[in-house]
């Protein structure tokens, strides 16, 4: 049976999570704010966390990466800066 998170992620669509975190990304690049850092973590998080994100490999993939590099920044963000 799945989890009650699981049934509220696939209730929201897949591009509309994708959208929000291009949406988040592009607000981080204006504000270098440790809030937004902290919501783009947890948005990757819920991608990851969809039920459909294993019908596309590549792009749980690149989500695995990113969640990996955003916490690192979300910890320390004058060691890691992404490349604009």
């Amino acid at each position: 049976m799945p989890s009650s998170r699981n049934c509220s992620l696939a209730d929201q669509h897949i591009d509309q999570l994708q959208a929000g975190l291009f949406h988040l990304m592009t607000q981080y690049t204006f504000s270098h704010s440790a809030v937004v850092a902290a919501e783009i973590v947890d948005h990757v998080q819920r991608l990851l966390d969809h039920p459909h994100i294993e019908l596309l490999p590549a792009q749980r993939g690149v989500l695995a990466g990113l969640l990996n590099k955003w916490q690192l920044h979300r910890v320390d963000p004058e060691r890691y800066r992404p490349h604009h």
